[in-house]
């Protein structure tokens, strides 16, 4: 994701650890990123004689910022407003009673939890916490850059042209494009229909580069992943990110109610019209767009069923654990598995009503399958990492998360079928 100014890189991963690392305000740990191979460094303040060490080396150890619990809860508190923007007003008079109280974080999360609403909290946190990494890491004495290979697959070639044309700051021409999609062929990739021809470039020039052209873009993944990229350039952080300083410049408080519902406003606005131009590349006239048939609802696929069956079993581990006191539900695998269990169950009935369109003549599902499929495999991968990990370190509940793990092996069969 990012590229130190010695030449060392952050991966995805390291940047999640990262994320993690700013939230911890226990005081126990300082935390310090080496500078020679880009890995996080936790040392207890306990270890005076190590602690010390590190600090007259302050060139190569550098001490992590910190997101305090009063600059989350102030985040928190923007998050149950606009709850009552989507209709949930009980919970949000009930939030709202507590915030005046002076709640805890904590308590206040424990209370949006049973509603299922705790997830999206989570994400808008993560956005939080990605911010305050690319403010501390791309300023000195780290100065790092983007690394474009993040964006970029260096081994399609669809991507490869992307990235030059970016570079050069001009855009691809027809046989450049042409030239791309035919090596990105023969290496298996799907890349939608051909290239129109010379001649009807001018006359067609709108479906150039339409999205089913092209591979899905790296930024996509920013509205499902658990940890957003958080950068400036990224279509869902940088928007966040250009809402927030615009009122800043305006005198405004970007926290403030009317500064939220204007911004929903404005971008609810431009996603009509994402959507008009999405559906007109696709073949449909957006007057007609009813015409596309309504899937069945999720209780009518047994699949759903059986996957919204299991995410029931997660949560419930969850609260047994937190009764429990577990230590284990702090960790970045019992993160992974809470985030990704909702995902998988979501995506779940997404590419049932995929498969359910395509089934019934519509090609409007043809548009999302692929892309789902992989959003869907990814998660596999992931939730099974991460009950292998517990598993591992984790011997009270070991039989409970074992079940979890069977049960989702012989989902894994069915969901990569659909």
């Amino acid at each position: 994701m990012y590229i130190l100014s010695n030449g060392v890189k952050i991966s995805e991963k390291a940047h999640q650890r990262l994320c993690q690392a700013v939230k911890d305000t226990s005081r126990k740990h300082v935390y310090f990123l080496e500078m020679e191979s880009g890995k996080l460094i936790r040392v207890s303040r306990a270890n005076h004689q190590k602690f010390a060490a590190m600090r007259r080396e302050s060139q190569r150890f550098i001490p992590l910022p910190r997101v305090s619990e009063a600059e989350r809860r102030k985040r928190f508190v923007v998050f149950v407003e606009e709850l009552g923007i989507i209709d949930v007003p009980e919970l949000q008079k009930r939030l709202s009673k507590e915030i005046k109280k002076g709640a805890s974080l904590e308590i206040l999360e424990q209370i949006l939890k049973p509603s299922g609403w705790i997830h999206g909290w989570v994400q808008d946190e993560q956005f939080l916490l990605a911010e305050r990494i690319e403010e501390w890491i791309t300023a000195p004495p780290l100065n790092a850059r983007d690394d474009p290979d993040y964006w970029y697959d260096d081994d399609c070639p669809i991507c490869q042209l992307m990235r030059k044309t970016e570079e050069e700051n001009c855009s691809p021409n027809i046989d450049e494009m042409k030239t791309a999609f035919k090596k990105a062929e023969e290496q298996g990739a799907w890349v939608g229909e051909k290239l129109p021809e010379e001649s009807e470039a001018e006359e067609e020039s709108k479906y150039i580069g339409r999205a089913k052209d092209f591979k899905m873009p790296k930024w996509m993944e920013c509205t499902w992943r658990r940890v957003p990229c958080g950068k400036d350039e990224c279509p869902i952080c940088g928007r966040i990110k250009r809402d927030h300083q615009r009122h800043i410049e305006k005198g405004e408080n970007p926290d403030d109610l009317k500064s939220v519902f204007e911004d929903v406003g404005r971008n609810f606005k431009e996603a009509l019209e994402m959507v008009k131009k999405d559906a007109e590349n696709k073949g449909f006239n957006i007057t007609n767009i009813e015409n596309i048939k309504e899937p069945p609802e999720p209780k009518e696929f047994p699949l759903y069923g059986e996957v919204e069956k299991w995410n029931k079993s997660v949560t419930v581990l969850g609260d047994m654990a937190q009764v429990l006191g577990e230590f284990w539900i702090h960790t970045e695998a019992a993160a992974d598995l809470f985030w990704y269990a909702n995902t998988l169950m979501a995506k779940t009935y997404r590419q049932l009503c995929n498969r359910w369109h395509i089934k019934n003549g519509d090609d409007y599902g043809k548009f999302d399958h692929r892309y789902t499929g992989y959003i869907l495999k990814e998660c596999l991968k992931i939730l099974k990492k991460s009950l292998r990990e517990l598993l591992e370190n984790n011997q009270s509940q070991k039989t409970e998360l074992n079940s979890l793990l069977s049960k989702l092996l012989k989902l894994e069969k069915q969901i990569i079928k659909i």
